[in-house]
């Protein structure tokens, strides 16, 4: 996959490259240097892009995981991470 088809990929899904790092379980970082080219996109996320792109459902799921996984305020409400 190259960073125009990354790029592209991400458009599809609706997803920004600091969203796609977090449903990939990747740092944003490492998002934006997939996006720029500064770094291959491995197989594992690419694979993983397509099928949240062929199934809806399993991106829908791995964004509430990653809800499930964000740091909490003592009040129990999901906490903003810069």
């Amino acid at each position: 996959m190259t960073s125009d088809d990354y790029r592209a990929q991400l458009a599809r899904l609706g997803l920004t490259q600091t969203g796609a790092a977090r449903v990939t379980g990747q740092a944003p970082r490492t998002s934006r240097q997939y996006a720029c080219g500064e770094r291959v996109v491995p197989e594992p996320v690419r694979r993983l892009l397509l099928l949240c792109e062929r199934d809806p459902t399993a991106l829908e799921y791995l964004q509430e995981l990653e809800a499930l996984d964000a740091p909490s305020d003592q009040a129990g409400s999901p906490v903003s991470v810069g």
